[in-house]
């Protein structure tokens, strides 16, 4: 699994998660949240004044990370899990294996 956020032409780095990995609300505040996500959401607000998070629902994005995002003031958004009509990020991966698939086959 590819993590990775973005915000207008701005982009955050990528995370790659292992294959056969889980990620759970723990790991996924500890490995992405914390940080990756928050200092890039403090970035993009000092920039541009005000800026949401589009999460999907998944299991990883409750529990702790609910606390972490409270704790550090990160305004969130919730969408149905993988929806590409909703979650623009959704169709970037599309493109992006279709890329890679074309390249490496």
């Amino acid at each position: 699994m590819v993590w990775g956020a973005f915000c207008g032409e701005e982009k955050s780095e990528l995370h790659f998660v292992p294959t056969n990995t889980s990620v759970n609300s723990s790991s996924y505040t500890l490995s992405i949240l914390d940080p990756i996500l928050i200092p890039f959401w403090h970035g993009m607000c000092e920039k541009e004044g005000w800026t949401a998070v589009v999460e999907d629902n998944t299991p990883g994005h409750n529990k702790y990370a609910s606390r972490c995002q409270e704790k550090n003031n990160l305004d969130s958004i919730d969408w149905p899990p993988q929806s590409p009509d909703l979650n623009l990020i959704e169709n970037f991966w599309n493109d992006m294996n279709e890329y890679v698939r074309r390249r490496y086959g």
